[in-house]
């Protein structure tokens, strides 16, 4: 009797270890200028991110455009972009976007337009 049970106990260690191994990170990078590929010369840190520092298996894709803002990433598709792109990933990787605006969204108002914008 003791021996019948070794096999199920071999069944459900194996399982336990295949759950317990992580997946390797993917990074969707969302944002403006900051985070984009530039041309020659520059770029944000996006480019960068991805091109050094990823290791053991971990792969991204950089959604960052020259001139975005939060508005224009969401209401131009990109945003539904990485949204797909995250989730298609996770069969395979555990999925993190990071998002960074800022520049871009900043412009003056005057205070008797403030209330109507927001």
């Amino acid at each position: 009797m003791h021996f019948s049970t070794l096999p199920l106990l071999a069944t459900f260690a194996s399982s336990a270890i295949a759950a317990a191994t992580p997946k390797p990170p993917a990074f969707f990078l969302a944002g403006d200028s900051t985070t984009a590929v530039q041309s020659a010369g520059g770029g944000g840190w996006g480019a960068g991110f991805l091109n050094t520092t990823l290791q053991n298996g971990a792969t991204g894709k950089n959604f960052g455009h020259n001139g975005a803002t939060t508005v224009s990433f969401r209401e131009g598709g990109d945003w539904a972009n990485v949204l797909a792109a995250a989730k298609a990933a996770t069969a395979k990787y555990t999925a993190y976007v990071t998002i960074q605006f800022g520049h871009n969204d900043q412009s003056p108002l005057l205070l008797p337009t403030v209330h109507l914008t927001y």
